[in-house]
């Protein structure tokens, strides 16, 4: 009998783990992914979406495998390059009965990390935001600097300064 119990709290433990982190990276790689992959079919549209390097994670969603569904989520470690998750669902995150777990990592790193991740999810979205913004500076003043010595260039050549 303490064998059975014990099996129904990892199972829910489990569970409840599985779904909090499949609804973020539902949601996220959604929200912030990539589509890779679109296709229209008769009766369902297949989308693969790729999130790569949020926070120490990288996710690839892949939705509408069969006009009955058919959804995979893929979890990697950036530090490792590994995956440590994978989970098939037929429709609905909700109904945890449904779902296929393909690849669980048992190191609790991975899963404690998720977890921070999930939780400074705002955090994260406002650092990439800042970098993004940061990069986009960096290239428009190399742009700049790349059309000035091209003008100089020109003036120089007209001048008879170079070939």
């Amino acid at each position: 009998m303490k064998t059975a119990n014990n099996l129904a709290k990892k199972v829910a433990e489990r569970k409840k783990f599985l779904r909090k982190v499949l609804k973020f990276a539902v949601d996220i790689v959604m929200e912030r992914g990539k589509v890779i992959s679109r296709n229209v079919k008769s009766s369902n549209i297949h989308i693969v979406y790729r999130l790569d390097d949020f926070g120490k994670f990288s996710f690839v969603g892949n939705f509408g495998q069969t006009m009955f569904g058919g959804n995979n989520i893929e979890i990697w470690q950036n530090s490792t390059g590994n995956p440590v998750l994978s989970v098939y669902f037929q429709s609905t995150m909700s109904d945890s009965d449904e779902w296929v777990v393909n690849l669980f990592d048992e190191s609790f790193n991975w899963q404690n990390d998720i977890i921070g991740v999930i939780r400074r999810k705002e955090a994260i979205i406002k650092e990439m935001a800042m970098a993004s913004k940061k990069l986009e500076a960096e290239r428009k003043r190399d742009l700049r600097r790349k059309e000035s010595l091209s003008k100089l260039n020109k003036q120089a050549k007209r001048l008879g300064l170079t070939e």
